[in-house]
């Protein structure tokens, strides 16, 4: 295929035989001519040693050209001899316009050669022209051809080595962005221009748990983690906002529902993502302030509760005194009066009244300055225990069933006797007047995550879910009688333990109230006890 490309070229340039007899003859009659020629091109253009095939100079590297275009034959030796220096010009970058002033410089030395050659011949000399000027024509097309074809497959490989570290430092910086996201303290959520997902973070799928493709699904996502019909509402707007283009100002605070079914409090914050004022997409940034809304929570319920002990304080001082001589001057009154005398039943409810109010201050003064802990090993069924005989004597419990399910191996544990007493006492109380027909109190006791727990079960009416959340809370009362201070009292007397409380109801289900002390005693310390201690309400 080469030679058939060689003759053809020739054909095409005009290089005939007549051409190769004229360099055949000027060849045989140049003899050591040759060699000086090939001498003067080494001078003119020295060659790299990138050109030199085995140890062979630039001037024995000119002799084989020369000769190769003298000898008229032009076979696949002459072709494959223009095609490396093609190929080591492409090869080292050289330009085309070095290469073809070689063949121009080859050019004037043979044209030189021949008007010495032939210095008595004019029909020689012209002949010998002729046939030069062919012959590098036909050098000059057979290189730049090759030259071309290593130009173009050099600029491929070269295309193609530049494509392949372009795609290398991409995947390396996507491979580094994505780590840093994944990495990220805070959630991150990424959409295009159509509301579709795109991306997100280890954290976010934490936060929401969820997976990437379980979020996508947005519709479904929405309805799985906001149940709640005015939540879900909320969520479905500022979402739709967002992958609309246009994020909400500030931030939005929704509780979603986890796939695990716990629950959190997350802040969002959405941003555009514009390029050259072209919306592209958005990202939301999601923040857990869960316990961040716990702890402001609490804040407001401990300034709540400050507040109620600087009233009560004030009560104590301003009620209390007061009421002392209102029921010493009646009980004198009425100590006065015969037996059978109507007004001393009078007498006797305004006692009766007054008494009330004097435990509703009392119980003021106990909430507000609670008592310090003296704390023991003893066993929270023998608490029970003491508390069950003093109530088996009040009529309300002569219809009541009580129902023990002691665990006999759960350890003693450290405790106020006297104030755990108040504890149980309150809440079977408060069982038994929500039976006032009869009823069924079971009071268990087992162990739990390194927690001796005691609950108490009763078969009455049960609670709504507002009455359960507000259950804790001061001055809230399901009673047309009572102050609404013994469940807080409670609370803090089980959480000054270092345990906690709760309260299930439901309609028609009855009423469950669980407590969770601690088998050590991890209560206030001493700094704080001899603070509360100088605060005994009984100073009052």
């Amino acid at each position: 295929m080469a030679t058939r490309r060689l003759e053809e070229l020739r054909r095409r340039i005009g290089v005939g035989q007549a051409e190769a007899k004229a360099l055949a003859e000027l060849c045989r009659d140049a003899g050591d001519d040759v060699d000086r020629a090939a001498a003067a091109l080494a001078d003119r253009h020295p060659l790299p040693a990138s050109f030199a095939v085995a140890d062979a100079t630039a001037q024995q590297i000119w002799r084989e050209w020369l000769a190769d275009a003298l000898s008229g034959t032009w076979d696949a030796r002459y072709l494959r001899r223009r095609r490396t220096i093609a190929r080591r010009h492409a090869q080292l970058g050289l330009g085309q316009d070095l290469m073809c002033a070689v063949v121009a410089s080859a050019e004037d030395e043979l044209t030189g050669l021949a008007e010495r050659v032939h210095a008595r011949s004019a029909r020689k000399r012209r002949g010998a022209h002729t046939a030069i000027r062919m012959a590098c024509r036909l050098d000059r097309t057979i290189l730049l051809d090759r030259y071309y074809r290593h130009r173009s497959a050099r600029a491929r490989t070269m295309q193609s080595q530049a494509r392949r570290r372009l795609e290398a430092e991409v995947a390396a910086h996507q491979s580094f962005a994505n780590t840093l996201l994944d990495n990220a303290a805070v959630g991150v959520m990424a959409v295009d221009q159509h509301g579709r997902l795109t991306h997100t973070n280890r954290k976010m799928q934490q936060l929401l748990g969820y997976s990437t493709q379980e979020l996508a699904d947005r519709r479904r996502w929405l309805a799985a983690a906001f149940p709640d019909p005015q939540d879900h509402q909320e969520a479905e707007l500022y979402f739709g906002v967002v992958a609309t283009g246009g994020p909400p100002e500030g931030r939005t605070l929704l509780t979603v529902r986890c796939k695990d079914g716990s629950q959190r409090i997350l802040e969002f914050w959405s941003t555009p993502l514009l390029v050259e004022a072209q919306h592209h997409g958005a990202v939301t940034i999601a923040f857990d302030v869960t316990d961040r809304q716990r702890l402001e929570q609490q804040l407001i319920r401990a300034e709540r509760l400050a507040a109620i002990g600087e009233l009560a304080a004030s009560l104590a001082h301003e009620v209390r005194n007061p009421l002392a001589g209102i029921i010493g001057a009646i009980q004198v009154m009425r100590s006065q009066m015969e037996a059978g005398d109507s007004r001393r039943e009078v007498l006797e409810e305004v006692l009766h009244q007054v008494g009330r109010l004097d435990s509703t201050m009392r119980d003021l003064l106990i909430y507000s300055r609670p008592k310090p802990l003296g704390p023991r090993r003893c066993r929270i069924e023998q608490v029970v225990d003491r508390v069950l005989t003093v109530v088996a004597a009040e009529p309300g419990f002569r219809r009541m069933q009580i129902i023990k399910n002691y665990n006999a191996e759960l350890p003693e544990i450290e405790l106020d006797p006297d104030q755990m007493e108040q504890v149980c006492m309150n809440i079977v109380l408060n069982g038994a007047q929500a039976m006032e027909s009869g009823g069924r109190i079971t009071i268990a006791s087992y162990a739990e995550n390194s927690q001796v727990v005691l609950s108490f079960t009763d078969d009455g009416p049960g609670m709504s879910p507002f009455q359960v959340r507000r259950a804790f809370e001061p001055f809230f009362t399901t009673k047309s009688r009572g102050t609404g201070l013994g469940l807080c009292i409670c609370k803090r007397i089980v959480e000054a333990h270092g345990g906690s409380i709760r309260l299930d109801s439901r309609p028609g289900r009855g009423t469950r109230v669980t407590i969770a002390l601690p088998t050590q005693f991890v209560g206030v310390g001493r700094s704080q006890r001899r603070l509360e201690s100088s605060a005994d309400p009984d100073a009052a």
